[in-house]
């Protein structure tokens, strides 16, 4: 399936944990996330998941039982939140926020978080951008780190914080 890039604008509130925390539950709530979609656990022989592999050793085959009983397990998972929904798509993950964990509250290139102020002038010179700029912008930030991280951007409306724009890219 691959990497999905995505974006959302939310209200701006002062506590960016709390709104990233909202976001992350609002987008489970209303199910604005893909997932790939598995068999059956029940359906699903052990003889599948090792796909016929010919010429296993016996510590091999163990080993691909371990996995395979983890495998069922996981698949088994009915999601009741954010967290757990991630646990039963693993890697896969949602395409969406519900792939962030965690966010930063300072800058840091190898972390989910703001940009400093020096990336903020250099994409809209500006260190206060409007929602229009970030809009003009929006593929950009969305690649700026690598997969499985976000970038939140405090978007500003005639001087004040209006938005938290959050944009990344994730899923397989």
């Amino acid at each position: 399936m691959g990497a999905s890039a995505w974006s959302y604008f939310v209200p701006f509130q002062s506590d960016i944990h709390k709104a990233f925390q909202e976001l992350r539950w609002n987008v489970y709530k209303y199910g604005k996330y893909i997932v790939r979609v598995f068999p059956n656990p029940d359906s699903f022989s052990f003889n599948q998941f090792i796909n016929n592999r010919i010429g296993l050793t016996k510590a091999d085959l163990e080993a691909f039982e371990e996995a395979y009983s983890q495998e069922i397990e996981r698949l088994k998972i009915i999601p009741n939140s954010p967290d757990s929904l991630l646990q039963k798509y693993g890697y896969n993950g949602t395409h969406s926020i519900i792939d962030i964990k965690e966010i930063s509250t300072v800058y840091n290139e190898i972390e989910s978080g703001p940009l400093s102020n020096d990336i903020l002038i250099d994409l809209f010179r500006t260190i206060k951008p409007s929602h229009d700029l970030i809009i003009n912008k929006e593929v950009d930030i969305q690649a700026m780190r690598g997969p499985y991280f976000c970038t939140y951007i405090i978007v500003y409306n005639d001087d004040q914080p209006s938005e938290i724009f959050f944009a990344g890219n994730s899923g397989d």
